[in-house]
């Protein structure tokens, strides 16, 4: 069942790939101040990381159906 901030999150979205976390889904002890400092620290390699998976997959998906 999905939360009503996932759904909103979905319904702001639409039709897109992406990918959020949030420091329950890494470490349900984590302090805010720590997650912040994270968040932070790797905010930007986390999308780029992101990007360039979404690259690859969608090259891959390309590949395997024949549509290149």
């Amino acid at each position: 069942m999905l939360t009503e901030k996932q759904k909103k999150i979905i319904n702001l979205l639409g039709n897109t790939l992406y990918q959020y976390m949030e420091k329950e889904h890494i470490d349900k002890n984590c302090s805010d101040e720590k997650w912040d400092r994270f968040v932070e620290d790797f905010s930007g390699v986390f999308a780029e990381e992101c990007s360039e998976l979404a690259r690859e997959l969608y090259n891959e998906f390309n590949f395997q159906n024949n549509y290149e």
